[in-house]
C-alpha cells in the first residue's frame, strides 16, 4: 500500500473521529472539506518526495513500480476511482511513465498484461462520463487507453 494512500486514509479517519455530529453542528461541512482536501494533501505530499523512477525491467513489473512514484501515483488515482480529482493523479502517473520510457529508450515499458487492468479501469471511468456535460472527462479517460504521449500529454 502506498504511503500517500495510507496518509489519506489515516487523515480522513482521524479527522472524522475528531468531529462528533452530536457535538459539532457543522459536522457535514467539515467532513465535506476533509473529503475534498485530503486528496490534495496527498497530491502535494507526493510532490514532496523525490521522484524515484522504477529500474529497468528485470523481473515482475508490479514489483518494480511498487516502490516508486509511478506506483504511488497509480495507487492514489485508483483509490480515488471515478472522482474527478483522480485526473491530476493520472496526469502525473503518465508524466512519470513517459519519463521512464525516454530514460530507458523503451517504448513498451509495461507489457500488455500490466496495461490491461488499467485500460479496463480507464474504459470503466470513460463510460461513467458519457453525458454531454462530462464529455471532456470521457475523452480524457478514453485517451489514456492509447498510452501515447502525444495523445495524453
Amino acid at each position: 500500500m502506498s504511503i500517500c494512500f495510507r496518509l489519506g486514509f489515516y487523515l480522513s479517519k482521524t479527522f472524522s473521529a475528531m468531529f462528533n455530529p452530536t457535538v459539532c453542528p457543522c459536522y457535514d461541512s467539515i467532513i465535506f472539506l476533509i473529503r475534498v482536501l485530503v486528496p490534495w494533501i496527498a497530491y502535494l505530499a507526493l510532490f514532496a518526495f523525490d521522484t524515484v523512477l522504477p529500474p529497468r525491467r528485470h523481473g515482475s513489473e508490479d514489483v518494480q513500480i511498487k516502490n516508486s512514484n509511478l506506483g504511488n501515483w497509480k495507487d492514489m488515482a485508483l483509490y480515488l476511482g471515478d472522482a474527478v480529482i483522480a485526473v491530476p493523479f493520472w496526469e502525473q502517473f503518465f508524466r512519470i511513465y513517459f519519463t521512464v520510457q525516454e530514460r530507458y529508450n523503451d517504448s513498451s515499458y509495461f507489457t500488455q498484461q500490466t496495461k490491461q487492468p488499467l485500460n479496463d479501469h480507464f474504459m470503466s471511468m470513460a463510460s461513467r462520463f458519457q453525458t454531454d456535460q462530462t464529455k471532456p472527462f470521457y475523452q480524457m479517460y478514453y485517451s489514456f487507453t492509447t498510452w501515447a504521449k502525444d495523445v495524453i500529454l
